[in-house]
């Protein structure tokens, strides 16, 4: 499969609410794949991820301008303030 939109090959790709994995890898297959999920359980059995964080996805721990590509699949429903998300994700991706 080819990446969809761009070529994230050279930079970092966030998984976000990952779980223990979902079509990240598929969708951009180069690149550092970061999973990010708020339990260390599901992350641990992410084969296909480069790292593993612990964390918030509507917070994410990474400076601004740090990430490459951002996917979330099937989170946006499961959070509170979905607009906040959104504008914390667009404010980590490089400009």
């Amino acid at each position: 499969m080819q990446p969809i939109l761009w070529d994230a090959s050279e930079g970092v790709i966030a998984d976000l609410g990952s779980g223990p994995g979902g079509p990240a890898r598929a969708v951009f297959p180069g690149g550092y794949l970061v999973a990010i999920d708020l339990g260390l359980r599901p992350l641990r059995t992410y084969a296909k991820a480069d790292g593993r964080v612990v964390g918030d996805v509507t917070r994410l721990p990474c400076r601004p301008g740090s990430l490459t590509a951002i996917c979330g699949f099937d989170i946006l429903e499961h959070l509170q303030d979905d607009l906040g998300a959104l504008q914390d994700w667009r404010e980590a991706l490089v400009p």
